[in-house]
C-alpha cells in the first residue's frame, strides 16, 4: 500500500490497516486495493474502499463455509472491476472478452486487436494500460514467456534444466493436453511468441474465474467466441490455412469454434490438409491430435442440461470446483449451443486422425515431406486421399509441383494406431502403465513417459549417465524402476507438490566389474523389486529400502536378458544366453524348476494371468506349464524371423501371444490350446527390443532401434495381415501402347511365380513358371513387353513369349552356359539379344529370337550391378572378380577394352547416352572412364570422384551428359559436372539408408534415387522435390519409364508400390 500510494508506511491512515485485515494479507487484493488508490489517495477514498471491501463481502460475496481469503479477493477483484466500469466502459467492455481465453493463456496485443476490432496494437496496449495499472491483468515480460515455453519443450532440447516435470497425481494419469510432442527437431514453442516487440497479458485464473461467472452470462459467452472466431475467418476470407501466426490462433481457434456452435467448421478444419499442414508445424502433433479427440468426444458425450460448474468445457483446463464455490462464483447455467456433429463427419475425422496419429512424426523429423504427398499414399477410399489427390492435381495443373500417387495402397495398417517418434536414437525397452493411460519407454541415459493415446509427453526421468537399458512401472502407477548401463537401478515417484524424483538406487550390480542390469521388475504388491545383470546375477530387493531379500550370483552362466514376478508373486521366471528358463522362489530365492528345451539364446520371458510361461530365443517361442511336475513345454511357435525373436509378451486376458523380432516384424499367436498364428507383419524399420500390452489386452505398444514407439490395436492386426501377397525385391516394369504400364513381380512364396500385371490397376495378365519346375532367380521384360526371359536357380534360361501366339525357347548350345544361379539378366535396348550372369562367374550373351549362345566370359562377378548393355546394344560392360573391367563385343565376345580398377569389389556400373564415358562405383569413389579407342591414356581414369563416407552402391549419367550421380551406402547422393567433374550437390539422408538405385528422366530435369525411401531431386541443382516413404527397411530397385510416368519398387516387406506422377490435365504426355 505504501508503495502504490507513494507515501510512508509511518503516513498511511489508519484505515490501510484495515484495509491489508480485510484482504488477510493476500497480495493479489492489496495490489488491487492499492492501484485504486494510487490514482487518487485522498482519505475519503480510504474510508470508501475500506467501506466496500465489508459491504461487498457480507452483501454481495460470502457464502456459507466460504473461506475469508477468497472472500477478501473476490471483493477486492469485485471492487475493481466495478471501478473500471464506473471510470472506463469502453475499457471494461472489452476486458470482459477475456472471459473466452483459457486459464494460463498468453495473449498478444495482437490478439486482442482481433477480438476487439481495433487495426493498431498501439490502441490495444493504451486499453490494456489502463486495466494494468489497476491490477485487473498484468504484463508478461518476453523472458517470463521464454521460460514458460521451456517448460514445453521436449527433454533433451531447452527443458533439460530440472527433472522434476509435473506427471500428476500418478505417473500417466494426468491428460497432457498442452505439452510438446517428442518428435526429435519438433517446433520450439518459443516460436508461439515470436513477435517480441508486441506487449502480452495474461489474468490471473481467479480474476478468469469472476469474469466467466460473474460478469458473462452463457450467450454472452457464446456471442464473444463466434465474435473471435469470425475475426479470424475474416481476416483470411475463410482461408484459414493462411492465418499468420499470431502465436495464438492455431492453437486455440477449435476452442472458440467449439464454444461458439459452429463446430461444422472445426470438423472442415480439421479435415482439411492445408490447415493439418499449418497446424503441425507451428503446434505439433500432440496439440492436433487433442483436436481430434476433443470434438470426436464432444459428439460422442453431448452436455447435459446442468451448472456450469459441473460441465467439463473442451479446451478448458477444469477449475477447481471447491475453489469455485468457496469464491461463490459457481451460478447454474444451461448451455446455450448445440455441438452434434454429422455421423459421416466423424468418419472423416477418425480418418484424419488416425492418418496424422501414424504419419505426423514424419514431418516433424523432416521438413522436406509434404502432408499432401503422405496423403496420396492412403488408400483410394480414404478421405486423406481424396483430398490430397485434388489439391496435388490442381497444383500440377498450376506447374507447381511434382506428386506421385500411389495406385495401390492397401488397408492392412488400420491396425497401426500411434507412432511416437521418441529419442534420437535407438528405443530400447517400452511398457503401459498398469492404468493403461501412459506408456514409458527408455534410450540414451533417460526415460520418456507419454501419453498412450496421443503420444503427448508427461514427464521425462533423467539422472543416469549410460544408457537406459529397461523400465517398469509399480502396480499403481505412482513409481517408475529403471536399470542402465552405469550400473544401477533407480526407483522413482512422484513429489507432493507434483514432479517425479529420484527415491531411491540399488548399486549390488557394481559389485564386479564390467556389470550392469539389463531388467528390472516390481512384485505384485509394489514392495520388491527383481533385477538381473550381464554375469547371470538374480537379485531381490525392498524398494523403498534396497534392503536385499535374497541375492544370487551365477545363478545363471551367462547374461540374464529378462526377469519378471509371476501374477500371484511366488515366483520369479529369468531367460538367460545360457539357453534355459528358470523358476525362483520369490521369497526365499530357492530354485524351482529349469526348462532347457531352447538349443540357442533365450531373449525374453513373461507370464500369463491364468498360470503359463512364454520364452523366446533365435527361432521360436515356447509355452511352459507353471504348475505341476511337467518341464516339457506345451507349445514351440516357430518363426523364420532372421535375427532372432528379441521379445515375447502375453495379453493379459490370456488370448494372444505376441513376438517381436530382430527382422523388424511382430507376430501374433492365438493363447488357446491350438496356438494358430493370427498375424505376422513387418512393423518396424529395426530390431523389435519390447512389447507390451495394455491392461485391457486391445492395444500394444512396440519400441525399436528404428527410433520410434508404436501403439497397434489387437483385433486389427490379426485381420489386416491377413490374404496380402508379399513379392520379391526384384522386379521390371514397362510403358508400352500409350501409357499402358506392365509389371513382372514374382511372388515370395512357393512356388515364386512370376506374375505378369497390365494397368495402374494391377490386373494379372498371366503367371509364368520355368519349364523344368526350377526355381526363378532373374528375369526381364521386352520393351514392348511380349517378350520375358527367365532364368533359373540351376543356370536355365528361357524366353517366353506370353499372349495368343505364347512360345517357349530354351536358350541352349553344345554345353552347359551357367551351372550355377542366374543372378541376373538383361535384354538390349534394341530388342535383339540377352545378357545373362551367373554365379559360376560366367557372363553370356544369347539370341533373343532363337535362343542361341552368341557369346560368353568368364571369371566375371555376379553380384550388384554385373554387367550391362551399351546403348548401341553391340557392347557388353562386365565387372571381373579382380575388380577390372571388360567391354566386349556382344556378338563375337572378343574383348576391345580391359580396364584395371583400384577398388576391390565392383558395386554399380553405368554408361553415358553417348556410349563414351563410363561411371564405376566401388568401396571409396565414384570413378569416371573414357571409352575413345584413339585415347593414348585409356588404362587411366578421367576422374576419381570422392564424396561419400561409405561404398557407392549406384550410379547414372544424365541423358544430357550434363550431370553424372552417386549413391552411397552412408545415405547421401552426390552430383557431379559430368564435364568438368566438379561436385555440384550432395544431398544427405538422417536416417543413412543405403542409395541402391537412381535413374534421370528423359529431359535430365529430374533424378530419383530409392533406399529406405524415395526421393527425387533437380538435377540441374539438387533441390530436394519430392519423398515418398517406404513401409519397409529398404529396397532393391527402383523401376520408372523414360519420362517418369510411373514408378515401381517392392520393399523388404513384401510390398509392391506402383506410383503415377500426376501431370497436368493438358499434359500432351
Amino acid at each position: 500500500l505504501s508503495g502504490w500510494t507513494g507515501m510512508e508506511v509511518g503516513d498511511l491512515p489508519t484505515e490501510a490497516t484495515g484495509i491489508h485485515q480485510e484482504c488477510k494479507g493476500l497480495p493479489l487484493a492489496v495490489a488491487m486495493l492499492g492501484a485504486l488508490l494510487h490514482r487518487d489517495p485522498k482519505l475519503m477514498r480510504w474510508e470508501y474502499y475500506l467501506r466496500q471491501l465489508r459491504e461487498k463481502k457480507l452483501s454481495r460475496i460470502r457464502s456459507d463455509g466460504m473461506d475469508s481469503e477468497f472472500a477478501s479477493l473476490s471483493a477486492s477483484i469485485l471492487i475493481s472491476v466495478e471501478a473500471l466500469e464506473r471510470d472506463n466502459k469502453v475499457v471494461f467492455d472489452c476486458y470482459k472478452m477475456f472471459a473466452i481465453f483459457e486459464d494460463d493463456a498468453i495473449i498478444s496485443s495482437q490478439v486482442l486487436c482481433t477480438l476487439w476490432g481495433k487495426s493498431d496494437p498501439m490502441e490495444v496496449e493504451d486499453m490494456m494500460d489502463t486495466v494494468v495499472a489497476m491490477s485487473l491483468a498484468h504484463t508478461v515480460q518476453s523472458d517470463k514467456i521464454i521460460l514458460r515455453c521451456r517448460s514445453l519443450v521436449r527433454p533433451g532440447k531447452e527443458a533439460t534444466e530440472s527433472t522434476h516435470t509435473s506427471v500428476g497425481s500418478t505417473f500417466g494419469d494426468r491428460p497432457s493436453l498442452t505439452s510438446n510432442s517428442l518428435s526429435p527437431g519438433l517446433f520450439d514453442r518459443r516460436r508461439r511468441f515470436s513477435r517480441f516487440d508486441l506487449a502480452h497479458y495474461s489474468l490471473h485464473d481467479l480474476q478468469l474465474d469472476y469474469l466467466k461467472d460473474e460478469l458473462v452470462t452463457d450467450e454472452e459467452m457464446a456471442a464473444m467466441h463466434k465474435r473471435m472466431a469470425l475475426a479470424y475467418e475474416t481476416l483470411c476470407n475463410g482461408q484459414y490455412h493462411t492465418l499468420p501466426d499470431d502465436g495464438y490462433v492455431h492453437e486455440h481457434l477449435g476452442v472458440h469454434l467449439l464454444e461458439a456452435g459452429m463446430v461444422d467448421t472445426w470438423c472442415k478444419l480439421l479435415t482439411d490438409l492445408r490447415w493439418v499442414t499449418a497446424k503441425l508445424r507451428l503446434c505439433g502433433i500432440d496439440d492436433l491430435l487433442n483436436d481430434y479427440l476433443k470434438i470426436i468426444e464432444s459428439y460422442r458425450r453431448p452436455r447435459p442440461p446442468a451448472s456450469r460448474s459441473n460441465v467439463a468445457v473442451p479446451g478448458r483446463r477444469r477449475r477447481k470446483q471447491s475453489q469455485k464455490h468457496m469464491m461463490g462464483f459457481a451460478k447454474p447455467r444451461t448451455p446455450s449451443r448445440n455441438n452434434s456433429i454429422d455421423p459421416m463427419a466423424v468418419v472423416e475425422l477418425q480418418d484424419f486422425q488416425r492418418f496424422v496419429s501414424i504419419h505426423a512424426h514424419r514431418l516433424m523429423e523432416d521438413p522436406t515431406l509434404s502432408v499432401t504427398q503422405l496423403g496420396l499414399l492412403q488408400p483410394a477410399q480414404s478421405q486423406v486421399f481424396q483430398q490430397a489427390l485434388n489439391e496435388a492435381q490442381t497444383a500440377a495443373n498450376q506447374e507447381q509441383a511434382f506428386f506421385v500417387r500411389l495406385h495401390n495402397a492397401v488397408e492392412d495398417s488400420q491396425s497401426h494406431l500411434l507412432t511416437v517418434s521418441v529419442y534420437q536414437g535407438a528405443v530400447y525397452h517400452c511398457c503401459y502403465s498398469p492404468s493403461g493411460t501412459a506408456v514409458a519407454c527408455s534410450s540414451d541415459e533417460s526415460v520418456l513417459v507419454w501419453n498412450s493415446s496421443t503420444g503427448s509427453m508427461i514427464t521425462s526421468l533423467e539422472g543416469h549417465t549410460a544408457r537406459v537399458l529397461h523400465c517398469a512401472f509399480s502396480p499403481a502407477s505412482d513409481h517408475l524402476a529403471t536399470c542402465s548401463e552405469d550400473g544401477t537401478v533407480k526407483i522413482w515417484c512422484e513429489e507432493s507438490g507434483g514432479g517425479a524424483q529420484q527415491v531411491n538406487e540399488y548399486l549390488s550390480h557394481q559389485k564386479e566389474e564390467f556389470n550392469f542390469p539389463v531388467c528390472c521388475a516390481f512384485s505384485p504388491d509394489g514392495k520388491n523389486v527383481a533385477s538381473c545383470d550381464v554375469v547371470g546375477t538374480l537379485s531381490v530387493w525392498e524398494m523403498e529400502t534396497c534392503k536385499e531379500v535374497f541375492y544370487i550370483q551365477h545363478a545363471h552362466s551367462s547374461n540374464i536378458q529378462t526377469c519378471c514376478f509371476s501374477p500371484n508373486g511366488k515366483l520369479i521366471a529369468t531367460a538367460s544366453y545360457d539357453t534355459t528358463v528358470k523358476l525362483w522362489n520369490a521369497s526365499t530365492g530357492n530354485l524351482m524348476a529349469t526348462f532347457d528345451e531352447h538349443k540357442c539364446l533365450v531373449y525374453c520371458c513373461a507370464f500369463s494371468n491364468d498360470g503359463r510361461l512364454v520364452s523366446s530365443d533365435d527361432h521360436c517361442i515356447r509355452v511352459w506349464p507353471v504348475t505341476g511336475d511337467s518341464m516339457s513345454s506345451l507349445a514351440s511357435l516357430k518363426e523364420d524371423c532372421g535375427g532372432g525373436i528379441l521379445t515375447c509378451a502375453i495379453s493379459p486376458d490370456n488370448k494372444v501371444i505376441a513376438g517381436g523380432t530382430a527382422s523388424g516384424k511382430i507376430f501374433l499367436y492365438s493363447a488357446s490350446e491350438d496356438y494358430t498364428r493370427l498375424a505376422s507383419f513387418l512393423a518396424h524399420a529395426g530390431w523389435v527390443t519390447a512389447i507390451s500390452f495394455s491392461p485391457d489386452s486391445t492395444r500394444f505398444v512396440s519400441s525399436s532401434d528404428d527410433e520410434v514407439c508404436k501403439v497397434w490395436e489387437v483385433k486389427k492386426s490379426q485381420v489386416c495381415s491377413k490374404e496380402r501377397v508379399r513379392w520379391l525385391r526384384r522386379l521390371d516394369q514397362k510403358v508400352v501402347d500409350d501409357d499402358q504400364l506392365v509389371i513382372a513381380v514374382q511372388e515370395q512364396t512357393p512356388p515364386y511365380a512370376l506374375k505378369l500385371q497390365e494397368g495402374a490397376e494391377l490386373k494379372e495378365k498371366c503367371s509364368l513358371l520355368m519349364s523344368n519346375g526350377t526355381r526363378i532367380k532373374s528375369f526381364a521384360l521386352s520393351s514392348n513387353a511380349q517378350t520375358v526371359v527367365l532364368a533359373s536357380t540351376t543356370g536355365d534360361v528361357e524366353v517366353r513369349t506370353h499372349g495368343e501366339n505364347s512360345s517357349t525357347i530354351s536358350c541352349s548350345s553344345d554345353s552347359p552356359v551357367h551351372s550355377n544361379s542366374v543372378r541376373a539378366c538383361y535384354i538390349s535396348p534394341d530388342d535383339q539379344y540377352v545378357l545373362t550372369a551367373s554365379d559360376d562367374g560366367v557372363h553370356a550373351v544369347w539370341c533373343l529370337k532363337t535362343g542361341a549362345l552368341l557369346s560368353k566370359i568368364d571369371g566375371c562377378t555376379s553380384r550388384h550391378r554385373p554387367c550391362t548393355f551399351f546403348h548401341d546394344s553391340e557392347k557388353v560392360l562386365s565387372s571381373r572378380k579382380d575388380g577390372s573391367l571388360q567391354v566386349w563385343c556382344a556378338k563375337t565376345g572378343q574383348t576391345i577394352h580391359n580396364w584395371p580398377n583400384e577398388d576391390e569389389e565392383i558395386k554399380c556400373l553405368a554408361i553415358s547416352s553417348n556410349n563414351r564415358s563410363i561411371a564405376v562405383g566401388g568401396e571409396s569413389a565414384l570413378t569416371l572412364w573414357n571409352h575413345d579407342c584413339n585415347s593414348a591414356d585409356d588404362q587411366k581414369p578421367m576422374a576419381v570422384l570422392k564424396a561419400h563416407t561409405d561404398v557407392v552402391r549406384s550410379c547414372a549419367f544424365s541423358p544430357d551428359m550434363q550431370r553424372v550421380a552417386s549413391g552411397s551406402d552412408d545415405g547421401s547422393v552426390a552430383l557431379w559436372d559430368a564435364k568438368t567433374f566438379a561436385k555440384v550437390s550432395v544431398m544427405s539422408n538422417e536416417k543413412g539408408g543405403w542409395v541402391i538405385d537412381m535413374s534421370f528422366d528423359a529431359d535430365s530435369s529430374l533424378l530419383v534415387a530409392v533406399s529406405d525411401r524415395i526421393k527425387w531431386w533437380l538435377a540441374n541443382d539438387g533441390t530436394p522435390v519430392r519423398t515418398v516413404i517406404l513401409h519397409g527397411g529398404f529396397t532393391k530397385f527402383i523401376r520408372c519409364d523414360p519420362y517418369f510416368t510411373f514408378f515401381s519398387t517392392v520393399d523388404d516387406d513384401g510390398r509392391l508400390y506402383v506410383m503415377e506422377a500426376l501431370l497436368s490435365d493438358d499434359d500432351p504426355q
